[in-house]
């Protein structure tokens, strides 16, 4: 590891975790997107990934909307 520090300037993992009553909640999972969305602004957060990048993946194969979708049932 200290080879990474000096040759890279070090790596670190940031782990947000989410805590909600109802993860399928549009939304709660647009939040969790935004707060996704803002983290890829800066370039030392090296690549950001959510479970709202899948959903909105999935909804754009299944629906060509590449959103949350805006109800449960379609979650």
């Amino acid at each position: 590891m200290n080879y990474f520090n000096e040759k890279f300037g070090g790596t670190d993992f940031l782990y947000v975790y989410t805590e909600a009553n109802n993860v399928k909640n549009p939304y709660v999972l647009r939040q969790m997107k935004k707060i996704g969305d803002y983290s890829r602004q800066f370039d030392t957060f090296g690549e950001p990934s959510s479970i709202t990048d899948f959903l909105t993946q999935l909804n754009d194969a299944m629906e060509n909307k590449n959103i949350i979708p805006a109800s449960e049932q379609k979650i």
